[in-house]
């Protein structure tokens, strides 16, 4: 049962936070300590030699070098220049997703945001990860639950799925990237369930191909007037397809970043279904 707390004070809006409130500061911190400490980045005190915890001096300096910054030594020295700055703390915890973090523990961390109202969230980067794997997880941008949910359903039987969707929701996004994923899983999609002769055709010619002399076939077809009428949604996608680099395109902002890959997700899925139906 979800708690709905009786006064108005605590029930909170849905508006989610792009900075570190003060009520995760300590989470993160706890959380970050645990992931490092059992990835031996950290030297815990003896009570004899070694008073205070800190980091050892070859994951300082990995992290001087590749952050580009001089981290303090002494833990709490460093935790409190990591949690000083929005972006160092978020790039330190992308650090250990990408890196270092078990399933276990990411979920953990996506707990409090999700509690938390962070506009961030925890996304695996291998759908068939075990307990066991570290490093298989990213941070990205937090979307509503029940466009996640149908994204999931693509992520398990396409793994380039969600490679663009890392690339439009993810910590320094590349929405172009997002285009030229989505324009290939619809290419290969369409031309193997409609055209499987035409091996070479790209999506301009195949949509082209498909509206003059196939109809479509996916799950719930015959709702639609025409069910050609679902390939509209993807008709103007292959002007984005990184042709600006040659002037003769346009390049994707987040809006058709989006747009082409949640039109991705769902002719993806209505197929796929189609199939098992």
């Amino acid at each position: 049962m979800k708690f709905t707390p009786i006064s108005k004070k605590y029930q909170f809006n849905d508006t989610l936070r792009m900075d570190i409130p003060d009520y995760l500061r300590q989470p993160i911190a706890s959380w970050i300590y645990s992931v490092l400490l059992r990835h031996k980045a950290i030297v815990e005190p003896n009570g004899i030699y070694r008073s205070k915890p800190y980091f050892t001096k070859d994951f300082r300096e990995i992290l001087n070098v590749n952050m580009r910054e001089s981290y303090p030594q002494e833990w709490s020295e460093a935790i409190n220049f990591i949690l000083s700055d929005t972006d160092r703390t978020l790039t330190i915890i992308q650090w250990c997703l990408n890196y270092y973090a078990r399933r276990s523990e990411a979920w953990e961390l996506e707990y409090s945001f999700s509690n938390g109202g962070l506009g961030y969230s925890i996304q695996p980067t291998k759908s068939d990860a075990s307990e066991y794997d570290n490093g298989v997880f990213d941070l990205v941008e937090r979307v509503p639950e029940v466009v996640k949910k149908a994204a999931d359903l693509s992520f398990d039987s396409n793994a380039e799925l969600l490679k663009a969707w890392r690339a439009c929701y993810g910590k320094s996004p590349n929405y172009n990237e997002t285009v030229q994923v989505c324009q290939n899983v619809l290419e290969g999609l369409l031309r193997d369930t409609y055209l499987p002769k035409d091996s070479k055709a790209q999506l301009g010619k195949l949509i082209a191909d498909i509206r003059s002399g196939k109809t479509l076939a996916y799950k719930g077809s015959s709702i639609p007037n025409s069910p050609n009428d679902l390939i509209s949604i993807i008709q103007n996608v292959p002007q984005y397809r990184g042709m600006h680099k040659a002037g003769t395109g346009k390049d994707a902002g987040k809006d058709e970043a989006e747009f082409v890959l949640q039109a991705t997700i769902l002719i993806w899925n209505m197929h796929k279904k189609a199939k098992k139906a």
